[in-house]
């Protein structure tokens, strides 16, 4: 299917992180996530407006942001 939706120009992810941790991302599970994941193109699931969870205060952190750079050239984020 990726293939076939790749052919026709759309854009498809290679995997999806964060949707069964939503509201809830951390640090930890982050730093995991990019230890771990080969070179490829992800979605994590971050919701960084809702000013009752972590999300925002995660993706600032010094550390998940040099883990960011050192794993990926495209960083990009959601556009509506």
């Amino acid at each position: 299917m990726n293939e076939l939706l790749k052919k026709n120009n759309f854009f498809t992810f290679d995997s999806v992180f964060g949707i069964l941790n939503t509201f809830c991302m951390n640090k930890a599970y982050v730093l995991k996530i990019l230890g771990a994941a080969p070179p490829g193109n992800y979605e994590l699931y971050f919701h960084p407006g809702a000013t009752w969870n972590r999300d925002l205060e995660v993706l600032l952190d010094p550390e998940v942001i040099t883990k960011l750079r050192e794993h990926t050239a495209n960083v990009s984020r959601a556009r509506f």
